[in-house]
């Protein structure tokens, strides 16, 4: 017969406890990291985005208001990707940049003592397009 050692006996449960909350925590970061990331690339596809759609049309300033409405549409605006955005374009003569702010919300990831939000920043610039048809 096996002689049995008594200070092994409960040790699977400890091990499972344990085992739990480092898969909890592994799943969190997970969650938080590519929310993170989702956010990002949105908000940098919103940005290049924009301002081309700005560079190449007739009257740039005019296409403002569309390149806005392209870009919330473009990072999902309203949902947890991107709660919150702000949109500021720069015309100048010789090109355009855009810089495209989205706040993404991390509540799923808190236990992490991340903050509930992060706001994730993108800026594109083009040239305006001297080719392009114009009015004139």
């Amino acid at each position: 017969m096996r002689a049995h050692r008594a200070d092994d006996r409960g040790s699977a449960p400890v091990e499972l406890v344990i085992l739990a909350v480092v898969s909890f925590l592994f799943i969190a970061m997970i969650v938080f990291t590519g929310r993170l990331n989702m956010g990002s690339a949105a908000t940098e596809a919103a940005a290049r985005s924009a301002a081309r759609s700005i560079s190449v049309s007739r009257d740039p300033a005019a296409a403002v208001a569309q390149a806005e409405e392209a870009a919330a549409s473009t990072v999902n605006l309203g949902s947890p990707m991107c709660t919150s955005m702000t949109f500021s374009p720069e015309i100048t003569a010789a090109a355009v940049t855009v810089t495209v702010a989205c706040e993404v919300d991390l509540s799923e990831a808190t236990l992490l003592r991340v903050p509930g939000s992060m706001t994730v920043t993108s800026t594109a610039q083009e040239v305006i397009d001297r080719y392009r048809e114009t009015t004139q």
